[in-house]
């Protein structure tokens, strides 16, 4: 097969890729109410906007219960869009959007720094991007593709000046100040913080791996320091999850996620170890995406067994596998990239069933809102799931992140007392709760105490959808 051949089959899975993006896309702009886990992240950005702390102690101390698992750099960005656009999610999903575009444009430079052929290059951007959790985070508004944007740039800049010979601990100050960005936009970016220095000592550049770890260390306590002394509750916030502990069982029902991203998981078990065998020795930048897989697997294998995480924790490993593909391929017959194409457009299948189902929802949601706004919750309590919902009904919430609350709670033996006790007296005008948590023997976040005083004491009035789950409206007996 002759490389225009080769080039044309790339481009047309390319084509046809860019076309279920732009498909999600259209529809998730259309959608206005929370896709996921948006709404504590628009409450976090609303709050920010209006120059209020998102990192409050009294949050962990009485109602409304207030966490924010997330550093301040993302919400920040997206407080300023919503200071100027107003709280909604369009805005928020045309930022990651765009994002998304420029982190597929620095993926490539970083790739042809290694002179990969465009072939190779278009081939390993399919497999990433093809990745329904890649997918989802490009239009759901969360910090994952803005850390990754700053981190894979991180790392581009570090192989630039690296392949310059130069160095010296001045000539990698950009990558530094990089580095510590990155890690206040999500703490997952200390993979490629950790990749980096694990390079330097295994180049033997021990002075260099030293200044750069404490240097970064040190500026980063600076800023936590600070942000600690402004908020009073960062440190709090930042390690509320520290008593929940990782399991295999979580793991697993993450891993399953996978669904038909499967395929390129088992094509990369397969082929990784034959490509190391074939090619004997890669050279020294060459070997800096395997150490960042296998420092991301480490990490993931925990953080993906926390109860509330999800498959989205896997993206540094895809990236990292997809940067050794770019690599290795080089090095092998083009007829294994010809199938890495193959494999990876079978995770194309995963990535209609928004635009196909969701349509079929919206009419319902729409009415949902018109529904929620005529129950005149204006200014009273409210207890959600989702934030976005007190936002609908302009009420005041409850809780910010049950999620995350009632998966700590749950770890440290909390009672829930209180909440029972509020349900009891009625204290809420209106209670609106994920549906999956009242299913029998099954309570996914909210505790059988806390279900049984609401069916006790509430009466179910409707079933909406104008939120990331279907929602039972409660309203007091």
């Amino acid at each position: 097969m002759s490389k225009y051949i080769y080039n044309g089959f790339c481009f047309l899975f390319v084509l046809i890729l860019a076309a279920l993006y732009f498909c999600n896309w259209s529809f998730a702009l259309s959608v206005p109410y929370s896709l996921g886990y948006e709404g504590p992240i628009l409450w976090a950005a609303n709050t920010l906007s209006d120059y209020k702390n998102i990192y409050p102690v009294s949050g962990f101390i009485s109602e409304p219960w207030i966490v924010t698992i997330y550093p301040p750099l993302y919400l920040t960005i997206l407080s300023i869009l919503v200071k100027l656009f107003g709280p909604v999610y369009f805005v928020m999903r045309i930022y990651n959007m765009l994002a998304t575009i420029l982190l597929a444009i620095i993926i490539t430079r970083l790739f042809r720094a290694f002179k990969c052929p465009y072939f190779l290059i278009g081939a390993c951007l399919i497999f990433f991007f093809s990745f329904s959790f890649v997918l989802l985070q490009s239009y759901e508004a969360r910090p994952d593709i803005t850390v990754m944007l700053i981190s894979v740039f991180m790392i581009e800049r570090f192989v630039h000046i690296y392949k310059k010979g130069n160095h010296s601990f001045k000539s990698y100050l950009p990558v530094l100040f990089l580095s510590v960005l990155a890690i206040l936009a999500k703490q997952q970016a200390i993979v490629f913080i950790l990749s980096i220095i694990v390079f330097l000592l295994e180049q033997k550049l021990y002075k260099l791996a030293l200044k750069f770890f404490l240097t970064w260390l040190l500026s980063v306590l600076a800023v936590v320091y600070i942000l600690q002394l402004i908020t009073g509750g960062f440190i709090q916030h930042l390690t509320f999850l520290a008593p929940v502990k990782s399991s295999m069982e979580i793991l697993a029902i993450n891993l399953n996620d996978l669904g038909a991203d499967w395929p390129k998981v088992f094509f990369a078990l397969i082929t990784v170890p034959i490509i190391l065998f074939v090619v004997k020795k890669l050279n020294d930048l060459e070997q800096l995406p395997l150490i960042l897989f296998f420092v991301s697997f480490a990490l993931l294998c925990y953080s993906m067994g926390i109860a509330g995480s999800s498959i989205n924790h896997a993206i540094s490993a895809a990236f990292a596998l997809s940067w050794f593909f770019a690599i290795a391929l080089k090095y092998m017959p083009k007829s294994l990239t010809v199938v890495l194409i193959v494999i990876s457009a079978i995770g194309f299948t995963g990535h209609t069933i928004l635009f196909e189902n969701g349509p079929k929802v919206l009419p319902f949601a729409k009415s949902d809102i018109v529904y929620l706004k005529s129950l005149n919750l204006k200014d009273k309590l409210v207890l959600t799931d989702d934030p976005n919902l007190n936002f609908i009904t302009d009420s005041r919430p409850v809780i910010i992140d049950s999620v995350t609350f009632l998966n700590v709670w749950k770890f440290t033996n909390s009672d829930y007392l209180h909440l029972v006790n509020q349900i009891e007296k009625k204290s809420y005008a209106a209670v609106m709760i994920n549906t999956h948590s009242l299913e029998k023997n099954i309570t996914v976040w909210w505790p059988k105490e806390v279900i049984e005083a609401l069916e006790n004491n509430y009466k179910k009035e409707k079933k909406i959808f104008c939120s990331a789950w279907t929602i039972d409206i409660w309203l007091p007996k």
